[in-house]
């Protein structure tokens, strides 16, 4: 299953926007990674939104029974509040037995006269949707990971109680709406695999993604052991970017290795990941990374995720990019304005999809433009005081020494 469109109207901040997602089976086939799309955006511009709604049209025929509590979602504004409506059209592939061709997917949000909690109501299910109650179903595979990504301890006797409660395929994004959704650690399923193919596959999949600390393959142990610069280090001691980034990896395998069709390979699995805030606790060389390395990884599934980072922007194409930004308070859909593929940090925090006028710290950049001023009027020390600012920065207005006289 891909999602190739979404349309809202009067959901959260937008009162009406359509989007369009690369996917593996798009026909563009121009620079930049098919099955990856980056929405960028400022706090509050709705690229949460974009992802939530995405995951609640993929899950429509099952919403009424999977637990979802949808709080807040209509827009909301002083005049009032009205239905919402999420459109979503999606296209699947033979791993998705019993559909075919493409689906539209429509939810609409009916608000209450008072209160947060809104009614959910969907299209009716299609005849292929009983496939989406088997939770070990290869088909229709969709899962998402909000901003708040939270492992449990491999020490943990936790039980996965929330698994009694809720629909297998809310919880595979659940994260992506409550901040309460526990990740499963890898030592709370690889070590029981007696699969020697498929451990290999998972520990090859997870380093190939990671690429800095290696999972080492050792059977013996039921802990999760990671070389980090030459020293084998548990999951749980490992920093919290380790932690964060390895986490949610490994938690998308789990869900990978239970959806993968009989006799496929791990990197050959069709679906959708969502990721929220995807350069969270990441160290600059891996936000660089992290979107190529997921998309050589599992080039059949499709990666829609969000971001602040300028870096994770850099790492793709044009095409790749979504940008929301508020206007009057209402959320604006707009193609990337400019290639960004291969821009400095500082060339796209100062282009339209950040907007800054400086990346300097605006203290600093009050000074730098005093001193600017100054140096128009032809003052050469203060020219070069200038120039030796826009190279040093602060260093550069350090008190210069006192000159000793020469004597004659």
């Amino acid at each position: 299953m891909y999602v190739h469109d979404l349309r809202l109207s009067r959901i959260r901040t937008f009162e009406s926007a359509a989007l369009t997602f690369q996917a593996p089976d798009s026909k563009d086939k121009g620079p930049g990674l098919n099955n990856v799309t980056l929405v960028v955006g400022t706090n509050g511009a709705g690229k949460s939104t974009v992802l939530r709604s995405i995951a609640l049209a993929a899950i429509a025929p099952v919403l009424s029974s999977s637990g979802f509590v949808a709080r807040s979602i209509a827009r909301r504004t002083k005049t009032g509040s009205s239905k919402g409506v999420m459109d979503a059209t999606f296209t699947f592939t033979p791993d998705d037995v019993g559909a075919k061709g493409r689906w539209k997917s429509t939810v609409e949000v009916i608000p209450p006269r008072s209160g947060w909690i809104d009614r959910l109501s969907a299209t009716e299910a299609p005849a292929w949707s009983e496939t989406l109650w088997e939770s070990g179903s290869a088909g229709f595979f969709v899962v998402g990971y909000g901003a708040t990504r939270r492992v449990e301890s491999s020490r943990s006797t936790g039980s996965f109680a929330q698994e009694k409660e809720r629909h297998p395929r809310f919880l595979r994004v659940a994260s992506l709406f409550e901040d309460s959704v526990v990740l499963r650690p890898l030592s709370s399923w690889l070590p029981t695999w007696r699969n020697p193919g498929r451990r290999k596959q998972v520990i090859g999949l997870l380093n190939e993604i990671v690429g800095s600390a290696k999972l080492v393959d050792d059977p013996g142990t039921d802990d999760s052991l990671f070389d980090v610069g030459g020293s084998r280090v548990p999951f749980d001691a490992l920093s919290d970017g380790y932690r964060a980034f390895i986490g949610w990896v490994a938690d998308f395998l789990f869900h990978v290795t239970r959806g993968v069709p009989s006799g496929h390979k791990l990197n050959e699995t069709a679906g959708i990941a969502l990721v929220d805030e995807i350069d969270l606790h990441m160290h600059p060389q891996w936000q660089r990374e992290v979107l190529p390395r997921l998309a050589a990884a599992l080039p059949r599934m499709q990666f829609i995720c969000t971001t602040h980072s300028p870096l994770v922007i850099g790492s793709v194409h044009q095409k790749n990019v979504l940008v929301l930004r508020d206007e009057d308070g209402k959320s604006i859909v707009e193609p990337a304005p400019i290639e960004v593929h291969g821009l400095s940090s500082d060339q796209i925090l100062t282009s339209p999809y950040f907007g800054l006028e400086s990346t300097r710290a605006p203290g600093f950049v009050e000074r730098l433009d005093q001193v600017a001023k100054q140096a128009r009027t032809g003052d050469a020390d203060l020219a070069r005081q200038y120039l030796r600012m826009l190279s040093l920065g602060e260093r550069a207005v350090e008190a210069p020494k006192k000159k000793t006289k020469v004597r004659k």
